[in-house]
């Protein structure tokens, strides 16, 4: 299998994406993105070290087809980099089932590194898990997130590592409450926080399945980050949730959970997802932010998808 295209690609979006993220200041970002259909695969450099996600192909119908591929994958960001294979990890991704493979651990070589974003501090997981710790294609959301918390009461719901919540507490916000189905995310959303501001009361973290502590949650909030997965079928949850269908229940206990002139950032993953305004309160303004929350790195990749949800101060629906 002829590698050059791969290699040459890797080269040339480094040399390009490197410049650019010096200028804005990041140490992370993605390099390439299922740039050619011949090589699906993601990859992203993480302050010097490489991160390579590698699909699957649908012509590669024999084992030794697919190991073909993915050793050239390997051989071209090797080359491409000039880096030895310590700092090169890579991982098999499919289409995403559920959270299962999300929160199962791959590996136990826990590279972790700490790397800085907009003054921030987050504990990276190069080697264990699907996932590294940190949403590279959420940037921008997190700093309007940042944005929009100055006193305010902040929910950070299905939070991961918890960026968003530290993006929260370095805006000012009053407080944050994380929640994730995980404890092992929910530990290190702790970390994440103790790695960038004292300890506080104000700062509260739950290890909960979202869609429940919704429905028995009695605090309201000022701002709510929504960032569910697009399906979940996970033993911990009571019911098998899907992002296209369950919406509107998720987006309207939120409402129910949002004070007045109170915002949700709501995103999603799924391709495949449409958003009906119409079946929200008339009272309630949502709008469809996309372009702001997509980063230079991330464009033309239709990498997530992000909504505004406002609630004037004017009128509230509550329980």
């Amino acid at each position: 299998m002829d590698k050059t295209p791969l290699i040459k690609r890797l080269q040339k979006r480094f040399k390009h994406l490197n410049k650019w993220a010096r200028k804005q200041g990041l140490t992370c970002f993605r390099v390439y993105h299922r740039d050619i259909p011949e090589f699906p695969c993601a990859v992203e450099y993480m302050d010097g070290d490489v991160v390579c996600w590698i699909y699957d192909r649908t012509r590669d119908e024999t084992d030794e087809e697919k190991e073909l591929f993915q050793s050239a994958v390997k051989e071209a960001v090797a080359e491409a980099f000039e880096l030895p294979q310590s700092q090169i990890f890579f991982k098999g991704r499919q289409v995403q089932k559920g959270l299962t493979s999300q929160y199962e651990k791959l590996d136990e070589q826990s590279k972790t590194k700490v790397v800085e974003e907009a003054g921030l501090n987050f504990e990276l997981n190069l080697s264990d898990y699907l996932d590294t710790g940190l949403f590279l294609d959420h940037r921008q959301t997190r700093a309007l997130c940042r944005d929009l918390s100055h006193g305010k009461h902040v929910l950070n719901l299905f939070a991961y590592t918890g960026s968003f919540s530290v993006y929260a507490r370095a805006g000012g916000a009053a407080s944050t409450m994380t929640v994730d189905l995980s404890s092992t995310y929910v530990d290190w959303a702790k970390r994440n926080m103790d790695q960038n501001f004292p300890a506080r009361p104000e700062d509260q973290f739950m290890v909960d399945d979202c869609l429940i502590f919704l429905k028995e949650e009695t605090e309201r909030y000022d701002l709510i980050i929504c960032d569910p997965p697009t399906f979940s079928n996970s033993k911990k949850m009571e019911q098998t949730f899907s992002i296209n269908h369950d919406y509107v229940e998720l987006l309207h206990d939120c409402l129910d959970r949002l004070n007045p002139n109170g915002t949700i950032l709501f995103s999603t993953n799924s391709r495949t997802f449409k958003l009906d305004a119409a079946v929200f309160p008339t009272d309630v303004q949502v709008k469809e932010i996309t372009t702001q929350t997509v980063p230079e790195d991330f464009k033309g990749t239709r990498i997530h998808r992000c909504f505004r949800l406002d609630r004037p101060s004017s009128t509230h629906s509550g329980n």
